[in-house]
């Protein structure tokens, strides 16, 4: 089964949770999760270092809108994974 994991805080952004969520996504087999996250000042260089796929939303935070949930659909779609959180 793919999971993917659906978060407003993910690194780079600093703090704990941010934190207790690099860390179970780090402990999912590389091939069967990926991250679904807002951008954030650089992504880019921290989205590289992870064994993971991590799609990113062109905003700074994903409200809990259509638009949104249209967005993750499309990427469950894409064969991304399945809802975790």
């Amino acid at each position: 089964m793919k999971h993917l994991l659906v978060t407003n805080d993910f690194p780079p952004k600093v703090g704990g949770i941010q934190r207790t969520l690099h860390a179970v996504a780090r402990e999912l087999p590389a091939d069967r999760v990926s991250v679904f996250a807002p951008s954030f000042p650089g992504d880019a260089a921290f989205d590289a270092r992870e064994p993971y796929r991590i799609v990113r939303r062109p905003e700074g935070f994903m409200w809990p809108t259509r638009a949104t949930l249209a967005a993750v659909e499309r990427a469950i779609d894409r064969g991304v994974g399945y809802i975790l959180s």
